[in-house]
């Protein structure tokens, strides 16, 4: 990338767009706001092919599997919800954007879900929760895979990425503590961690965190203070 212009300009959302996705290997773009709306751009042309809505629950979280026709979402944030109720609430959905129809529901969280990390390799995805879990899923079951318990006594909400292989997941939350566990024996526990100093009496947690492609490097994005990025290999 030897210069940086203005491409595309979207202007469609009439609120906050809380999160995107491009595909894999076509030139979409998908967004999600806070009006309950889902849209899909082909970025070459600057054109907005369609337009769907989740009006009952909300969406954030938009993530593309490895179909450009189809994305995986949770529901906007809602934390006033009744115990016996939560789990309908804080499903994940599996959405046809062909023929704007759900094609499976996975439920499990009991809290709002904080973020969405689809395996580069398989149908496999994590998802965060503030309820203090990671679970593990498959697009082709709505049965969980498994599930990690966090601490109770964390206020921050997890996040939770996996490497290109699909092999190993990062969860980090408050404190600065990042931990690196086995996709196939996460049961076990994590197998190796990091601290961060300068995050230690952060009560906020991470708002991102990535493997870089080869999966060598880890790239978390601190929400305390100025938002520091750090580095970690």
């Amino acid at each position: 990338m030897k210069s940086v212009g203005m491409g595309r300009v979207f202007k469609d959302s009439t609120q906050r767009i809380n999160s995107l996705d491009f595909f894999e290997s076509d030139d979409l773009l998908v967004t999600a706001s806070d009006d309950d709306a889902i849209r899909l751009y082909n970025v070459s042309t600057g054109v907005l092919l369609d337009t769907f809505y989740s009006r009952k629950y909300g969406v954030q979280n938009i993530t593309f599997t490895h179909s450009p026709d189809c994305v995986i979402m949770s529901s906007k944030e809602s934390k006033s919800v009744p115990s016996a109720q939560a789990q309908d609430v804080h499903v994940i959905r599996y959405m046809s954007l062909h023929t704007n129809t759900f094609k499976r529901y996975f439920k499990g969280h009991v809290g709002p879900v904080s973020n969405l990390s689809l395996s580069s390799r398989d149908d496999t995805f994590l998802s965060a929760s503030l309820d203090k879990t990671v679970r593990l899923w498959d697009l082709r079951t709505d049965t969980c895979q498994g599930v990690l318990r966090l601490p109770p006594a964390a206020e921050a909400a997890p996040i939770a990425c996996m490497d290109n292989q699909g092999l190993v997941f990062a969860v980090a939350s408050e404190g600065g503590r990042i931990l690196l566990f086995d996709t196939r024996s996460s049961e076990k526990g994590a197998f190796a961690s990091f601290q961060i100093p300068d995050e230690a009496q952060s009560p906020l947690g991470f708002s991102d965190l990535k493997f870089s492609h080869d999966g060598t490097l880890i790239s978390a994005v601190s929400q305390y203070g100025k938002g520091s990025v750090y580095i970690l290999g």
